[in-house]
């Protein structure tokens, strides 16, 4: 699922659509992804679907950043398994960044504070109002 959000203040979902398609969405400063487990340097399979899709959306050219924003699962960073899944699916390593979040909320404000503004977040259906 890919919603665009507002990275400032208040987290701000907007017509948001299971598809991630949203006609005239247009480009955005960067692709967010939003942390799950991962167990051992491999990322579960939610998160895998959840990087998947960002790959796919750099490569539309929506944005010329994906952001991956986990925290710790099981002693391991989950931002370098992110990544690491990210580059070996194709996204340059040098479009691929990480912020230190550990839940959606904090994510956020790392994000917004990183300067972020139009993002797209690309989570699963739990992290939006009335989704889970």
């Amino acid at each position: 699922m890919v919603a665009v959000a507002s990275a400032g203040g208040a987290i701000g979902y907007v017509a948001v659509d299971r598809t991630g398609r949203r006609p005239g969405a247009g480009s955005a400063d960067a692709v967010v992804v939003l942390g799950a487990e991962v167990v051992g340097q491999r990322p579960c399979g939610e998160l895998r679907a959840r990087l998947d899709r960002a790959a796919v959306v750099w490569r539309q050219g929506r944005a010329p950043v994906v952001v991956c924003c986990g925290g710790v699962s099981r002693g391991v960073d989950e931002n370098v398994v992110m990544a690491t899944y990210l580059v070996d699916a194709g996204v340059d390593a040098d479009a691929v960044s990480s912020l230190d979040g550990a839940t959606t909320r904090r994510s956020m404000a790392a994000v917004a504070d990183a300067g972020y503004s139009r993002i797209l977040v690309v989570s699963s259906p739990y992290h939006l109002p009335g989704g889970g």
